[in-house]
């Protein structure tokens, strides 16, 4: 088995696994979702059918 010259350099492999996990959340339908949610709630807010407060929370917990 081939060791990892990861911990060598302090960036654990479970880390690294999660970064990526991140990185492929972050490419662009998940981007294009989001700024479609915010722009929503811009017009819910601009035409007072929504608290921006709340709204954010919303779209904070998805």
């Amino acid at each position: 088995m081939k060791r990892s010259n990861l911990g060598v350099t302090g960036i654990s492999p479970n880390a690294l696994y999660y970064q990526k996990q991140n990185i492929k959340k972050m490419q662009s339908p998940h981007l294009q979702k989001i700024l479609s949610e915010l722009t929503n709630l811009e017009r819910a807010v601009k035409t007072g059918k929504q608290d921006l407060e709340r709204g954010l929370r919303i779209l904070a917990q998805n």
